[in-house]
């Protein structure tokens, strides 16, 4: 049926936009963790130079060159990889996309949005009850096919020397075909339909439970790494450095904490982009846009 078509390609609309949104969600968090790997980068090419500078002034150890050079060659491999993995997500989307894409913009954070009553005119649950109402509409056909079929007509003749008029009545009785079978196997078919309506709108009343609580455990998330975690870590890092500057710490102290700041930064930004993902199939189940 057309109600039918019409809910199947909203259905198909929605899983395009919900692999999109995927694709997008991890293109962004690779160029944001290339541009923090970047920042990481340029803080300990400083930190470096300053050991040089160390060093040739007598105040430091000529060990500690090599140990902050091997760290600066960690992270400009760890720059490369997350490069890599940036540009195979932009290709990813580019494909869906149908051309090549340079990079993308960041998008406002998905909100929460309300699910109650969103079930019944979601594009999956809306298929489904058409497909069931269709298949009602077939047993009902085949029911009606069992009952005495009734035809009316009427004729008329002239001839020379008189005019005739007159009608017929045919009924047509199903003595030997009662189209038993027929009826049980469209009578199950709705049967069958209805009961997937139903188990698909159970099915997604638990989808749309999950989603909502995994959005917001995901935004809760997402605070703490960014407004707990990752300030306390940059703060040690900056103590360590300036306490490695007076003399009183070593490299190796040093190295630690800015790798330390390195994690939360990770963490942070996989935090972000666990609750991008999850949010905004919040939005897409629920039935909205994401711009």
């Amino acid at each position: 049926t057309l109600d039918e078509q019409r809910a199947e390609v909203a259905a198909l609309r929605t899983e395009v936009a919900a692999e999109l949104w995927r694709l997008y969600v991890a293109a962004d968090a690779g160029q944001r963790e290339v541009e923090s790997l970047l920042a990481t980068q340029e803080q300990v090419e400083a930190l470096a130079r300053l050991v040089r500078r160390r060093v040739e002034a007598g105040e430091g150890r000529p060990v500690e060159v090599p140990r902050v050079e091997l760290e600066l060659e960690r992270v400009r491999n760890e720059v490369a990889s997350a490069s890599s993995a940036r540009d195979a997500a932009l290709a990813q989307l580019g494909v869906w996309l149908g051309g090549p894409i340079g990079g993308v913009e960041a998008s406002p954070v998905p909100g929460v949005p309300s699910v109650r009553g969103k079930v019944p005119d979601h594009p999956r649950v809306r298929a489904a009850v058409a497909r069931a109402a269709a298949a009602s509409s077939e047993a009902s056909v085949a029911r009606r096919s069992r009952f005495p079929a009734l035809a009316v007509g009427a004729y008329a003749s002239s001839e020379l020397d008189r005019e005739a008029y007159g009608g017929r009545v045919t009924v047509e009785l199903p003595l030997w075909n009662w189209r038993s079978g027929e009826v049980r196997r469209a009578e199950a078919l709705a049967d069958s339909e209805a009961r997937r309506a139903d188990a698909e709108r159970r099915t997604l009343e638990a989808a749309f439970a999950d989603a909502e609580a995994a959005c917001s455990l995901a935004r809760s998330a997402e605070e703490r790494q960014r407004l707990n975690i990752l300030p306390r870590a940059e703060e040690s890092a900056r103590a360590l450095e300036r306490t490695f500057q007076l003399g009183e710490a070593g490299i190796l102290d040093v190295i630690d904490s800015r790798r330390v700041l390195l994690e939360a930064r990770r963490a942070a930004l996989a935090s972000a982009r666990d609750r991008d993902q999850r949010c905004g199939s919040l939005v897409l189940l629920s039935g909205g846009d994401l711009q």
